[in-house]
């Protein structure tokens, strides 16, 4: 679409009012994105987090002999991070985000090339 609005040579061919508008759907659309992964990116960091909080900041040496077996065991399941997960995305975070907006700009890249070799080719 912007080969189609614009031109080297001659600047905007378009509507520059649709390109906006769709290029400002597009910064929208990500900036959701993004939001929702971010999110579920500070899930997956306060979920490591407990350990250190409760070995650090908890005065757990006065616990009884009980207790000290249960910050055991959820120190034990606190090493294993807890993450949000979407059907065909699988673990949300920021690096999957970067994984998507690659894998989105690659698709795009190969489709714009293509599309060129094939206007190339019927010339």
């Amino acid at each position: 679409m912007l080969q189609q609005l614009y031109d080297p040579e001659n600047g905007f061919q378009g509507d520059k009012i649709i390109f906006l508008r769709n290029f400002g759907a597009l910064v929208l659309a990500l900036a959701q994105l993004y939001v929702f992964f971010w999110f579920a990116n500070e899930v997956i960091l306060e979920s490591l987090a407990i350990s250190d909080v409760i070995y650090n900041e908890s005065n757990w040496i006065t616990y009884s002999k009980a207790n000290k077996m249960l910050l055991v065991m959820v120190l034990q399941r606190s090493h294993r991070n807890f993450a949000l997960k979407a059907a065909a995305i699988g673990e949300m975070s920021i690096s999957t985000f970067t994984k998507i907006l690659r894998l989105c700009y690659s698709i795009t890249t190969f489709f714009m090339t293509a599309y060129d070799l094939k206007g190339e080719e019927a010339m």
